[in-house]
């Protein structure tokens, strides 16, 4: 007790202590007693106690508090969990801003100290609760994965995918700070598994799992733990990007459009000219920011150097300086900036809540029809680019499956033909006839019990009404397909929806490990991760948000924060072009197209 004393009075004041007894109450005691006595002019601790008074003192001072002893353990709790699964320094507490915040909304709170948040960690820690009773869950587990690959740390970070309701996606986001330098496909499935049961792992195995990029993929793909591998969509995507800003042109353009916010933002008169420009003409008195070499951030600086592409030029005119670009260049630029903007549109798509593997065919599908559409001279490069980056996507069933599965692009002729449709279709029935015994529990029927000819026949039934049902209605391309099984579970079909779930549930993205593991101000995470005594392992029940997160955040019902999302915002106007643009540049770009 005396060492938590110790802690309080050392740390930062969180909340405002009782009021303490005055002397002049203590001197009124004392006149009671004999008021001919005057005041001894000793120290208080050089008087003798007086039972009487002493009594009186106890009954009238109110306790002091001693901030994690008197504060609510579920605010110690809650605070504690906020903080971990949003990444905020446990220092936070002490920061007069949060106080003064916490404060306005419940003045009578008491705040937890730092130290009373790495106790209620600690014994987390040790003693760890399961966040989900995954035994319960409807249909197969599906996780996503990603790695931190730093020079001498390794980390983990993954999501557990399950159902607990048919209607509704929900996810767990785990952390894991790794012991060895070294990543082995053990350690990273021993994590996993002791996620779902740490007692009996040994028997949890996944229907899927989704990888951050080819590398981890060949390391893990070769177990028999989950069914199905995929690799985030997004890293398909950056494969695509990379190559084309590759191609010489738009590389020696970028370049010399960085030269040229590097010379003015390096000449404050000559920027203070610009403005001034800008200024008599009411147009946009900023240049663009320079990217930071990320495909995402590369295509906002693009886009706001062609809307300018008319004023810089004139400028440049005005001040004798060659421009960073030409009309001719400028045509050329334009097509690869609406390319561009196209996967800044398809990535942000299949990282939104409720993403689902099931969109990156149709993803890929219209990413082609947009290369495939347009004839210029760099379609040849273009072309064998898209093919080599998407050739996992191209020629995997995998992939197939799940589109079948979702009610929002099944049996449409522009992704696949009628031909390719009825072979998935029976590709799929074949997967239900023989699916394990452990799968068994997911349906309301024991399918151990059937033979494979009467299962072959109830799926194919459940094939027939799906089929009829979205002639009739299909959901529109923003909603979820987990609502349309939903409403579709055992009142129509039986057997598909289950087992729809074990091909659309996995993600089309993987959760973002920098969003949790990063090198910001503070550690939210420290005391844990110094601790030789307690297992390195977090976690954060994901009700989970959407980070415009997850990146990363957490989710509820599966929004977001889990998926890894591109953190630029990009002003498009139909053409691709940011809006805000002057009506010269307007007409230009009308004269283009």
């Amino acid at each position: 007790m005396e060492e938590s004393s110790r802690e309080s009075s050392s740390s930062p004041q969180i909340c405002e202590p009782g009021p303490s007894s005055s002397h002049s109450t203590i001197r009124g005691s004392g006149s009671n007693r004999s008021s001919s006595t005057p005041p001894s002019p000793s120290p208080l601790n050089d008087i003798e106690p007086i039972p009487e008074i002493m009594s009186l003192m106890k009954a009238a001072t109110p306790s002091t508090p001693h901030h994690h002893l008197d504060t609510d353990p579920k605010v110690v709790d809650l605070v504690t969990r906020m903080f971990l699964s949003q990444g905020i320094p446990m220092s936070t507490i002490t920061e007069p801003s949060f106080i003064e915040l916490i404060k306005h909304l419940n003045p009578s709170i008491i705040l937890p100290t730092e130290t009373a948040m790495a106790k209620k960690l600690e014994k987390e820690c040790k003693h760890p609760k399961p966040l989900v009773n995954f035994t319960k869950c409807i249909g197969p587990l599906t996780v996503t994965v990603d790695v931190g690959r730093e020079k001498d740390e390794k980390s983990l970070a993954f999501s557990i995918h399950y159902f607990d309701e048919i209607y509704e996606r929900k996810n767990v986001v785990y952390l894991k700070k790794l012991l060895l330098s070294e990543v082995d496909p053990e350690s990273i499935f021993i994590s996993i598994r002791r996620a779902v049961n740490s007692y009996s792992y040994s028997n949890v195995k996944f229907g899927s799992l989704v990888c951050p990029d080819e590398e981890v993929y060949q390391m893990l793909s070769s177990s028999n733990i989950c069914k199905r591998y995929f690799v985030c969509f997004n890293y398909f995507m950056t494969k695509f990007v990379t190559d084309i800003l590759e191609i010489e042109i738009l590389m020696n353009a970028l370049e010399s459009m960085r030269e040229f916010i590097r010379f003015m933002k390096n000449n404050a008169q000559v920027y203070g000219n610009y403005r001034r420009q800008q200024l008599t003409k009411n147009g946009d008195l900023n240049l663009p920011r320079l990217d930071d070499r990320t495909w995402y951030s590369t295509t906002a600086f693009l886009t706001k150097f062609l809307v300018l592409h008319d004023d810089i030029n004139e400028f440049c005119d005005r001040i004798q300086r060659p421009a960073p670009i030409s009309n001719e260049i400028f045509i050329q630029l334009y097509y690869f900036q609406r390319l561009l903007d196209e996967c800044l549109k398809l990535s942000r798509e299949l990282s939104q809540p409720n993403n689902s593997v099931s969109q990156v065919v149709p993803a890929v599908a219209s990413l082609r029809n947009f290369i495939y559409g347009e004839e210029n001279q760099f379609q040849s490069v273009i072309r064998d680019s898209f093919t080599r980056s998407f050739r996992e996507v191209l020629r995997g069933n995998k992939y197939d499956l799940a589109v079948l599965m979702d009610p929002r692009y099944a049996y449409r002729t522009e992704i696949f033909s009628e031909e390719k449709w009825e072979t998935l279709e029976s590709k799929a029935c074949e997967e239900f006839v023989v699916l394990d015994e452990t799968a068994s529990r997911w349906f309301y029927k024991d399918i151990s019990i059937m033979e494979d000819q009467e299962k072959y026949d109830a799926i194919r039934a459940d094939f027939d009404i799906y089929r009829g049902r979205l002639q009739k209605e299909r959901p529109e391309v923003t909603a979820s397909p987990n609502y349309f099984w939903g409403s579709c579970y055992e009142s129509v079909m039986h057997w598909l929806p289950i087992l729809a779930q074990e091909y659309i549930a996995p993600p089309a993205s993987v959760i973002d490990i920098s969003a949790h593991f990063n090198k910001g101000k503070g550690n939210s995470i420290d005391w844990r991760r110094t601790n030789e005594s307690i297992d390195d392992d977090s976690q954060s029940n994901s009700e989970e948000r959407i980070d415009g997160h997850d990146d990363y955040g957490t989710e509820n019902g599966d929004s977001g924060g889990e998926t890894r999302q591109c953190s630029v915002s990009v002003e498009r106007t139909e053409g691709g072009v940011s809006s805000g643009s002057s009506e010269k540049r307007k007409r230009n770009i009308e004269e283009i197209i």
